[in-house]
């Protein structure tokens, strides 16, 4: 039997024009080249979201024999898409629809990130009461889920009214709760219920529209920054104010610490993109990787912009202007990145499986962003660990406890209980934080994590 061929653009485009609903389209095809990915249709657009059902039954309008079966392509990044494939007029064509969440035969459409948010769930920005807050967001999950997920958040809904005496979630509803469901549940509708489990009765509930530093919710004139018990990374770039001001605190004969103040400042700093910024940084530090990719491109180079970096990368992966093997230069990187003597930073993960395809594609930017990400991660590795390392952080501390604000640390366990820890900024300890896709290092910015809750 002769081996299905794969549906290309042309083909995609005509049953995407076909099916001719707003549903369906194309993935971005500069994304999909740029990660060696095989083109393929989506199903996550705002407008609607798809599971494998109902992007099958959308299918099936043009080809009743259509039926989605689970493939391991590797389609997207997007933690929620559920990737799927099928046959269409001899031609195999590849499909990203919504996730589900399954346990003992039942399933429901999972959460995508952010979908739970005050935000995206549509909160108003002032509410006179808890009670006020409670019947909006009621309103709301009853609008928007007719499935188990608007029984198990209304659950939630109800427990977070009841702190003192909550109810586990009766069990035939509890699969809602797994997975990735219960993280954004946590994260997500947790700055939601977060007010109703701490409000009195009486108290004012404000959602700032964005402008307050780290700050989520305001409960009766108390500024709350909201966080996930299994905590996260957060931008210093909100606090730049109090950033610059905390300067204003500094000996101006303490150079030492002055210096560690400038690195701070930096990172608060929205007008530097995030790849110079790490770049830049590494060069002021001088870091062991960034010391020892320059001795191994082009010594004395200051490497500050992406457009240094490309330059020291092309002589990392050229000579005598022929392209060097991948894993020639795997091994040059891991030798960069290597060079702090305690680990290797910055791999990808597909190193061995698709990093070769990537690498032919683009050998620039793969291997630029490669370097990138393991410099961020030496960057963090310096200040988090260095010998500076209690310095840096006693900095960091005292810039936290200039924010006059409470952490209000909220979990949702999987019986749908709720935990609720209220802690002032000044009571927390912090630390340096770099974390994203070591094929994107500008993903995210680098800041800091709560180390003490």
């Amino acid at each position: 039997m002769a081996q299905q061929k794969i549906a290309d653009l042309n083909d995609l485009s005509d049953l995407v024009k076909r099916v001719n609903d707003p549903a369906l389209y194309i993935q971005d095809t500069r994304e999909t080249e740029k990660y060696g990915r095989p083109y393929h249709l989506r199903t996550l657009k705002k407008v609607s979201i798809l599971d494998k059902d109902e992007a099958e039954q959308l299918l099936r309008k043009v080809d009743a024999s259509i039926t989605l079966k689970p493939t391991s392509a590797k389609l997207t990044s997007y933690s929620q898409a559920a990737p799927f494939e099928f046959q269409h007029q001899g031609k195999t064509y590849y499909i990203a629809t919504r996730r589900k969440v399954e346990s003992g035969g039942k399933s429901v459409k999972g959460f995508n990130k952010k979908e739970l948010t005050p935000v995206t769930l549509g909160l108003g920005n002032v509410y006179t009461s808890k009670k006020e807050l409670y019947q909006d967001i009621k309103r709301l999950v009853i609008e928007k889920y007719e499935d188990d997920r608007q029984n198990a958040l209304l659950h939630i809904l109800d427990n977070s009214m009841q702190f003192g005496s909550q109810k586990p979630m009766p069990e035939e509803l509890q699969y809602v709760l797994t997975g990735t469901n219960l993280k954004q549940i946590s994260q997500d509708f947790g700055e939601c219920i977060a007010p109703l489990c701490y409000a009195d009765d009486s108290q004012t509930i404000e959602f700032p529209p964005g402008n307050e530093p780290v700050v989520d919710v305001i409960v009766g004139g108390q500024k709350i920054a909201v966080k996930s018990l299994s905590g996260s990374g957060n931008s210093l770039v909100k606090m730049k104010d109090i950033v610059d001001t905390y300067k204003d605190t500094l000996d101006p004969k303490d150079l030492q610490r002055q210096a560690r103040y400038a690195t701070i400042q930096k990172l608060a700093d929205p007008g530097r993109s995030v790849i110079n910024l790490i770049l830049e940084l590494c060069m002021d530090l001088k870091t062991p990787e960034m010391v020892q990719l320059i001795a191994d491109t082009i010594p004395n180079m200051s490497i500050t912009k992406l457009d240094d970096l490309k330059k020291a990368v092309n002589a990392l992966i050229y000579k005598d202007n022929k392209l060097l093997p991948y894993q020639e230069v795997i091994a040059k990187c891991k030798v960069i990145l290597g060079a702090n003597g305690r680990t290797v930073f910055g791999m990808p993960r597909d190193v061995n499986t698709t990093g070769e395809k990537k690498f032919q594609r683009d050998p620039l930017i793969y291997t630029a962003y490669m370097i990138t990400y393991g410099l961020g991660k030496g960057l963090e590795n310096v200040i988090v660990r260095g010998i500076d390392k209690d310095a840096y952080a006693e900095i960091i501390k005292d810039i936290m406890t200039q924010v006059e604000a409470s952490v209000g640390f909220v979990g949702v366990n999987a019986n749908g209980i709720i935990d609720l820890k209220m802690k002032k900024f000044s009571d927390l300890d912090f630390k340096f934080d770099y974390h994203a896709f070591t094929t994107n290092p500008g993903n995210n910015r680098p800041g800091f994590a709560i180390i003490s809750n």
